[in-house]
């Protein structure tokens, strides 16, 4: 399907493994992209009584068909998970940089399942994502996290920063900051306690690389302007 990459990186949190997967055609027919996919993977992979804090949940991040494109309005992601505050569906959505930019590395979405035994962050480049150590960055507030990470990896990357101090832990109502590359406007996201279910996996950011620009299929130019 155009916009799509056709596949996911799954990382586990327990085993410390990034994997790659791809996505069976089919499934953009169905549910498209963004939160419908991403709802597929939540409904096939968490079973009732899950507890949404522990490390059977999944925590999924997906784009959309457009992300990264000029069409306006696109510059979105979201999450889905199973929500510790209602113990149901729940989806999390942001504007910003960090979807474009993170389209752009060549994966349309991220699957987190397990807890990791330490503080991690997850790196992704072109063709390439790692997680590492994030022991050093916790208790930092949002721009001193973000100017730590650009000064280990380069201001080339957008970093995604989740505050999970362990006293944050235990709120069903916290808010998620993100600060994209050059200071540009700060974002949120916390509905239906996704900061606490990151939180309690340990994971703290994102870092991704942005790669090539995604264009619009024969036509979509025009739309755009016309719109």
């Amino acid at each position: 399907m155009f916009g799509a990459h056709g596949r996911v990186l799954r990382v586990n949190l327990s085993e410390s493994t990034v994997s790659e997967e791809a996505i069976p055609e089919g499934l953009y027919d169905q549910f498209l992209t963004g939160a419908g996919l991403a709802t597929h993977y939540l409904y096939n992979e968490v079973t009732k009584g899950t507890d949404p804090l522990g490390p059977e949940n999944r925590l999924i991040a997906m784009t959309g068909a457009l992300t990264g494109t000029v069409a306006p309005s696109t510059g979105r992601f979201t999450w889905v998970f199973k929500s510790p505050l209602t113990g149901v569906w729940a989806q999390s959505n942001s504007a910003g940089f960090w979807g474009v930019d993170f389209k752009k590395t060549g994966y349309d979405g991220i699957i987190f399942e397990g807890v990791a035994p330490e503080p991690v962050y997850l790196v992704i480049q072109e063709d390439k994502a790692e997680l590492r150590s994030a022991s050093h960055l916790w208790g930092h507030g949002v721009f001193e996290t973000t100017r730590l990470i650009k000064e280990e990896l380069g201001a080339k990357f957008n970093v995604d920063w989740h505050r999970n101090s362990r006293r944050e832990q235990g709120s069903v109502c916290q808010h998620h900051e993100r600060s994209p590359p050059g200071g540009r406007t700060m974002r949120r996201r916390g509905s239906h306690g996704l900061q606490t279910a990151e939180g309690h996996r340990r994971k703290r950011e994102e870092a991704g690389e942005s790669g090539k620009p995604i264009g619009l299929p024969r036509g979509g130019q025009e739309t755009v302007r016309a719109a």
